[in-house]
């Protein structure tokens, strides 16, 4: 054998060795792969005449897998179960499914298509003249792998990689192959499984945009084991035709802090049928954006989100559920999901449903309510392990056509209801270990076709706050106080169960009239809470009252924060749950400084303004918030504080000395006359020494002028106040005519004396003062309506003099004449 020969010869063994070490690094992914195409068929037929019964003889024993090889972590947090039991049910229900057999017929033609996968890397030729580890043409592209583990792959149309098939470069070189990068455009052709399969150490894809997926029916594991991938944009992706996602994302990003979210918002699923495995073990990532997936064409969903770990929510209330057929493992070991919204689900095509929600150790809720289990054969481990689970209706769930209840229920430890009145079975059905570890479940609802088979482990009741350790059917009573006629123990009531005794069970009670009474109340911020303020009342077990303790008070109140503190009440086995809720105090109080002056009065309420409740509601003013006093004798600054509740306010009260004068005079008027307040005002002063104009509001008093006499009248100007007097005189009566008259006539002249002269001057001149007074008044109202009517200027008083001297000219003159006859009489 020459050398050429002998270096083929060596290649070919080398190229065969890989070739047959390659199905164990595949067969672990194909572990969780799909039913094959067969099943598909099969499954979507069960609608169909007769489909339930043509599925497969036994259909559990060939479709359902018994979960337990794979989840070590669940068996540590199981209830301990007899191994003999695992092992024949895991015997009975793990054998080889058709789906199975297809996938060991797949590493079988491996295996013997050596030659075609040899004749296929032989386009890979390592590279002598440049740094270039490796290159060669698949399909039409050209590729090469650099010394630092970059795969270059060329524009053109991609070879075909049937299930049995992968890229040339991939045997060699998967473990060495850091990135990808695409130089042009890359057409992906309908075969296409597994292209970024198995690249474990490949940190990204450059130019992904490049790659023209759009008649690629098959993604199955595209992305599968792509562990330390940072990042991946999908979003120009068309997969309208795309029929098989199966374990597209398998195992992918589980290495990696950087690919947390992860964006399919953009892809057509419309024509997707599986969908199984599709994000299992995406341990990683955090959500996962499916907002725009049509899944009304899917048949298989199992394990479609299996061992999300991080996953906290997931936003599926969309999908159309009513083509699927397999649900099982589809949230299994999601351990941190909180919420999943299944309400809309529509199962009225499912037959697996096991595993389901298995291991969801923070699933607080979850409707399952409305879910059609018609056709359901399996429910085993559904809800195993959902311990935050406090409720869980399956009130209406159709058991008819199930087998499989094992672990139903397992260790949902806070569950405390379930109604299975709706659970019948025709033929035997394995039930063992359904309801083992829900130590709260303290009422179960039973059906007259229900019955317990094998050991569904129902737990013995506690015998401890006020249990009996008996179940009591409710009967003629209520849930909490029961009246029926059987009581049993678990054991009892698992054993002796039979329909004719169907109600609803729950734990008996010793007699317990232990009760608390508590109110719920409202605090002010900064005042003292007080625990005893909320009691109402409490009595033992016999129905005594009892007095409050602090003991029977779990939490305390902050009044230094506004909000809502919940207080629970406790006495014995009874307990209530109050709450306390601390408000912002809106309590205020406004006040004004003011001026008074010695002498006055003070009032506290004219310095009051406003002021208001803890609630902001306007209260009135009262004389207890007031502290402090002002002297108004005595000048000076007094400080008074206004208070309310936690507001006060101090103002200033200023004592001046008071300035006020006031001068008024007394009058004298005749009958007749008109009197008026201002002639006896002189002047007067206000507080502050400033001259003051008269006001009439500043007399009280009348003067009747049409009587004779003396009227006080009052004149006040604040604390000044004098009294004047108003003499109010009769008229002078006129002179009688003489009887001594001459010819003519006139008065015959007598000569006066000098008392009569005087007599009658003075009379004389009272008359004229009266007269002058009387036109003075009316010139007055006169000139004063003018000025009113006319607008003209006040008059000088020159008219009112030239009359007066015209007068007293007249009078002199008439004295004369008079004086000058009797003289000429005589």
């Amino acid at each position: 054998m020459n050398k050429k020969k002998l270096v083929k010869c060596s290649l070919a063994i080398w190229l065969a060795t890989q070739s047959l070490l390659h199905p164990f690094s595949y067969s672990y992914a194909e572990e969780w792969s799909k039913p094959d195409e067969e099943q598909v068929q099969t499954a979507t037929s069960l609608n169909e005449p007769g489909g339930k019964n043509d599925l497969v003889e036994n259909p559990l024993e060939t479709m359902i897998q018994e979960p337990d090889e794979n989840q070590p972590e669940l068996e540590e947090s199981m209830t301990e179960v007899p191994q003999e039991e695992l092992v024949e049910e895991s015997e009975s229900l793990d054998q080889p499914t058709e789906s199975q057999s297809a996938v060991d017929l797949d590493q079988d033609q491996l295996t013997e298509n050596t030659e075609q996968e040899e004749t296929l890397l032989n386009t890979a030729t390592p590279t002598e003249e440049s740094t270039d580890i490796a290159s060669g043409v698949f399909g039409t592209c050209s590729w090469r792998i650099d010394a630092e583990g970059t795969l270059y792959i060329g524009g053109g149309t991609l070879g075909e990689t049937p299930v049995t098939f992968f890229p040339p470069w991939f045997n060699s070189y998967r473990f060495k192959i850091k990135k990808m990068v695409f130089t042009g455009p890359t057409i992906a052709p309908k075969e296409t499984h597994r292209l970024f399969y198995g690249y474990s150490n490949l940190l990204s894809i450059e130019n992904l945009a490049y790659l023209d997926v759009s008649q690629v029916t098959d993604m199955t594991s595209f992305f599968s084991d792509c562990r330390v991938l940072n990042g991946v944009d999908l979003s120009g992706w068309d997969t309208s035709n795309v029929t098989n996602m199966s374990n597209m994302f398998f195992e992918a990003f589980d290495q990696t802090e950087n690919l947390i979210h992860l964006d399919l918002s953009s892809f057509d699923t419309s024509n997707v049928v599986d969908m199984s495995g599709m994000f299992s073990r995406c341990t990683k990532v955090q959500s996962i954006d499916l907002s725009s997936f049509d899944t009304s064409n899917v048949v298989n969903m199992n394990r479609m989100f299996f061992a999300c770990n991080e996953l906290i929510t997931l936003d599926i209330a969309h999908f159309d559920t009513s083509n699927v057929v397999y649900m099982s493992r589809l949230f299994a070991e999601c351990k941190k999901l909180r919420y999943v919204d299944v309400s809309n689900f529509d199962t009225s095509s499912a037959i697996d449903l096991s595993v389901m929600f298995r291991l969801n150790y923070e699933l607080e809720s979850v409707d399952v309510s409305n879910f059609d289990t018609s056709l359901v054969q399996a429910m085993r481990y559904m809800f195993a392990n959902c311990e935050l689970l406090e409720t869980i209706d399956v009130s209406n769930f159709n058991t008819e056509s199930v087998n499989y209840l094992t672990y139903m229920f397992l260790n949902c430890s806070k569950v405390k209801k379930l109604d299975l009145s709706y659970f019948q079975f025709e033929d035997p059905v394995e039930m063992a270990e359904m309801l083992a570890g829900t130590t709260s479940l303290n009422e179960l609802t039973l059906g007259k076709g229900y019955r317990f088979v094998d050991s569904a482990n129902l737990p013995a009741i506690p015998v401890e706050d006020g249990n009996t350790g008996y179940w009591q059917n409710v009967g003629s009573g209520t849930v909490t106080n029961p009246a029926g006629e059987y009581v049993l123990t678990s054991e009892e009531l698992m054993t002796n169960y039979t329909g004719a005794m169907a109600d609803t069970y729950v734990w008996q009670k010793e007699p317990n009239y232990e009760s608390i009474l508590a109110k719920d109340s409202t605090l002010y911020l900064g005042e003292t809470w007080d625990p005893q303020d909320n009691f109402i009342s409490a009595t033992d077990k016999e129905g005594n009252p009892i007095p409050f303790d602090m003991s029977m008070v779990s939490g305390t109140v902050d009044t230094s924060v506004v909000g809502v503190t919940p207080i629970t009440y406790t006495n014995g086995s009874a307990a209530q749950v109050i709450h306390v809720t601390v408000k912002e105090n809106q309590e205020s109080i406004q006040a004004k400084d003011s001026v008074i002056y010695v002498g006055d009065q003070w009032d506290p309420q004219a310095n009051f303004v406003s002021a208001t409740d803890e609630d902001g509601m306007p209260l009135a003013f009262t004389p207890k918030k007031v502290e402090g006093s002002v002297d108004s004798q005595k000048t000076g600054d007094y400080f008074v504080t206004y208070t309310n509740g936690i507001a006060s306010k101090t103002i200033k009260v200023t004592v001046k000395e008071n300035k006020e004068t006031l001068v008024v005079k007394g009058s004298t008027l005749y009958v007749g006359d008109n009197w008026n307040p201002q002639d006896n005002f002189i002047s007067a002063n206000d507080k502050e020494g400033n001259p003051l104009t008269f006001d009439q509001k500043m007399v009280s008093g009348k003067v009747d002028t049409t009587k004779v006499g003396v009227y006080p009248v009052t004149y006040q100007n604040g604390h000044q106040k004098k009294t004047v007097e108003i003499h109010v005189l009769a008229e002078p009566t006129k002179e009688k005519p003489d009887a001594d008259t001459n010819q003519s006539g006139d008065k015959k002249p007598v000569p006066a004396t000098p008392n009569e002269t005087t007599n009658n001057n003075d009379q004389r001149d009272k008359k004229d003062e009266k007269n002058e007074k009387n036109e003075k008044n009316k010139k007055d109202e006169k000139d004063e309506q003018e000025e009113q009517e006319d607008k003209k200027l006040p008059t000088t008083g020159y008219q009112k003099s030239s009359l007066s001297m015209i007068g007293m000219a007249c009078f002199l003159l008439g004295l004369y004449f008079v004086y000058k006859k009797k003289i000429n009489v005589k």
